[in-house]
C-alpha cells in the first residue's frame, strides 16, 4: 500500500540563486525502510520538512494515503519544563487536560465531565496503549516524572517515539536519530526499527546503522534524487556499477564519434581530389553546381558530419558526472621515541561516584586506541584528563617529550560569534598558512563565499568541519578525538578515515560510529 508519494518537487530558499531540489519524485510503500543520505546542505532536512508540510515546495505535489506520518526529533527544548508523562500525553491537549483533571482535580463535577470526554474520545484505548509503550520502551526506568531538560539524547529519542506512536502514525521520519547515542542505545534503536511494521524514512550518516536497518536508499545529489534498492553497502556497490556502466557507454560513443570524424575527413578529401580531376565542371565554385561522384561524396560527408554532431550532443547529455575528490591528510613530524604515553592507576571521582577505576594503558607509535563505553562511563572525562583540561584525579598520566597533541572536542561552543570562518581559521597565520587553510576548507566542503559565513550562523556539521580544518592546520603528531564524525556527511567521514588509517603517530579516540571505529582502531579500551 502506498503511504506517501511526491512528484516533481522543486524548491529554492528565499534569496538563493539556485534550487536546492529539482523535479524529484519517489514513493513510500508499506514494506519500505528508507535511508535518506547526501552531503550536508544537499536538502535532506528540507525534503523532510516538505513531506511534513512545514514548508511548501515551489512546485510539485505531496500525496499521503491512510494515517499521516510523523517527524521524530530530539529538539524538544520547548517542552523542557514538562515531565515525561505530561509530554507524551500532550500529543492531544484536550485529552491531556481531561486526563489531568481526572487525576488531579477535587471538583467532582469537573471530574465527571472529564471522564465523559475521556471515554468519548478513546481515552481508555490511549491509556492502554500508553501502558504498553511505557513497558516496551522501559520508560519507567527513566522515571515518568523526570523533566525533559534532564534527559540524554537517547532518552529524548525514546520518549519522542512513544509520543508519536500514541497517535498511530502511518509512517515515521527520523532525522539523525543516532547522534549522541551510545552503542547500546543505537543497537536498541536498530532492533526497534526492524521490529515495527510501519515504513520509515531515516536521515543518517551512520553507515553501520543504515546497513542494519534499511532496505532502500534515497540519495540527494546535485539537486536530484537517486534511488537504490538494498542497504547502504548494497547501494554503494550499485552506484559504482552504474557509474562503470555509464563510463563504458560513454567510451563507446566517443569511439564512434572519433571513427565518424575520420570518415568525414576521408570523404571530404576524396571529393576534393575527384573535383580537381573533372576539368571545367570540377572547378565549379560549389559542389551543388556540379553533377558527378564528387558531389555525391560531399553530400555523404555532410550527412556523416551531421550524424557526428548529433552523437556529440548525445555524448554530452549522457556523460557521467565524476566529482573531483580532494583528499585530506595530516602533515606532521614523528617524535624521536616510539613510546608516547603511560597511564597508571588512573582514578577519577565526580562527587562520591568513581568514574574511572584504576585505569592503566600505554600509547605507542602507530597505536589507534578506541575508548568505548556507555554514555556517562567517563570517556570524555578521560580525554580531558589526557589533554590537561581536568587535573583533579588520582594516578599517573605521563607524556613523553617532543609531542604535539591535537584535540578534537565534540563541544562546538568555541565555534561561535560574529567572526567569519576565514577570520577564525586565519587569525595569527601567515599568508602561506592562509592559502593552506583555504585549500583544506575546500577539501572538507567549505568553498567559495561560504568561508565568509559567520560562525553563529553555521550548522553543527559546518562547525565540525571548521574544527577539523583547525586540527589539520596544527600538524599534530598525537590525536585525541572525541566523536569526530558527529554531524559530518559520509563523504567527509571517509576522507577522515583514510587520513587516520595512514597516520603513523598515536591516536586515542571516542566514537559511537561502529563502521568508523572498526576501520581505524588497532585496539579498544572498554570503560
Amino acid at each position: 500500500m502506498l503511504r506517501l508519494g511526491f512528484n516533481n518537487i522543486t524548491f529554492k530558499y528565499e534569496n538563493s540563486v539556485e534550487n536546492i531540489l529539482e523535479n524529484i519524485s519517489a514513493e513510500l510503500h508499506d514494506n519500505m525502510k528508507v535511508g535518506l543520505i547526501g552531503d550536508n546542505g544537499c536538502g535532506k532536512s528540507t525534503l523532510l520538512k516538505i513531506l511534513t508540510s512545514i514548508i511548501k515546495p515551489d512546485s510539485g505535489e505531496v500525496i499521503t494515503k491512510g494515517n499521516s506520518g510523523f517527524y521524530v526529533s530530539q529538539e524538544i527544548s520547548e517542552f523542557d519544563s514538562l515531565s515525561i508523562e505530561d509530554f507524551i500525553w500532550n500529543f492531544n491537549q484536550n485529552i491531556f487536560k481531561a486526563r489531568y483533571t481526572i487525576y488531579n482535580s477535587d471538583d467532582n463535577k469537573k471530574i465527571t465531565e472529564a471522564l465523559d470526554f475521556f471515554e468519548q474520545n478513546a481515552g481508555y484505548e490511549y491509556e492502554e496503549k500508553f501502558s504498553k509503550l511505557v513497558s516496551i520502551f522501559n520508560i519507567k526506568e527513566i522515571g515518568l516524572n523526570k523533566q525533559l531538560r534532564l534527559l540524554s539524547g537517547g532518552e529524548k529519542t525514546k520518549i519522542s517515539l512513544v509520543r508519536i506512536l500514541m497517535q498511530n502514525p502511518g509512517y515515521l521520519m527520523l532525522d539523525e536519530p543516532t547522534n549522541h547515542l551510545d552503542e547500546i542505545n543505537i543497537k536498541w534503536l536498530e532492533e526497534y526499527l526492524l521490529s515495527i511494521e510501519i515504513p520509515f524514512i531515516v536521515v543518517s550518516h551512520d553507515r553501520k546503522f543504515l546497513d542494519n536497518t534499511v532496505n532502500t536508499i534515497w540519495e540527494i545529489a546535485d539537486k536530484k534524487l537517486n534511488i537504490f534498492s538494498g542497504n547502504y553497502s548494497m547501494a554503494r556497490e550499485e552506484k559504482e556499477a552504474r557509474l562503470q556502466f555509464d563510463k563504458k557507454q560513454y567510451k563507446k560513443i566517443t569511439k564512434k564519434i572519433t571513427d565518424l570524424k575520420k570518415d568525414v575527413v576521408k570523404k571530404r578529401e576524396w571529393a576534393g581530389k575527384f573535383q580537381k580531376q573533372t576539368g571545367t565542371e570540377g572547378n565549379a565554385p560549389a559542389y551543388e553546381d556540379i553533377t558527378n561522384d564528387g558531389k555525391r561524396a560531399m553530400k555523404r560527408a555532410i550527412i556523416t558530419q551531421k550524424r557526428t554532431e548529433r552523437l556529440i550532443e548525445k555524448a554530452e547529455e549522457t556523460k557521467p558526472f565524476i566529482k573531483k575528490e580532494r583528499t585530506i591528510f595530516f602533515d606532521y613530524e614523528l617524535p624521536p621515541k616510539d613510546n608516547y604515553l603511560e597511564v597508571e592507576d588512573l582514578i577519577k571521582y565526580y562527587d562520591d561516584k568513581k568514574i574511572l577505576k584504576g585505569l592503566k594503558f600505554s600509547l605507542k607509535r602507530g597505536d589507534k586506541i578506541h575508548i568505548k563505553g556507555e554514555n556517562g562511563s567517563g570517556k570524555t572525562t578521560l580525554l580531558k584528563i589526557l589533554t590537561g583540561e581536568i587535573n583533579d584525579y588520582y594516578g599517573n598520566v605521563k607524556w613523553s617529550n617532543n609531542l604535539k597533541i591535537g584535540y578534537f572536542s565534540q563541544n562546538c561552543d568555541d565555534i561561535d560569534g560574529e567572526q567569519t570562518i576565514i577570520e577564525k581559521i586565519c587569525e595569527s597565520r601567515t599568508k602561506d598558512e592562509q592559502t593552506e587553510a583555504r585549500t583544506i576548507l575546500g577539501c572538507v566542503g567549505i568553498e567559495k563565499d561560504k568561508v565568509f559565513s559567520k560562525l553563529n550562523k553555521l550548522s553543527p556539521g559546518e562547525k565540525s568541519k571548521v574544527k577539523l580544518t583547525m586540527l589539520l592546520l596544527q600538524k599534530p603528531n598525537i590525536l585525541i578525538l572525541d566523536e569526530p564524525t558527529n554531524h559530518l556527511e559520509i563523504s567527509i567521514i571517509e576522507k577522515l578515515e583514510n587520513a587516520l588509517i595512514v597516520f603513523e603517530g598515536g591516536i586515542i579516540f571516542v566514537s559511537h560510529d561502529r563502521y568508523f571505529a572498526e576501520k581505524i582502531a588497532t585496539m579498544a579500551i572498554e570503560l
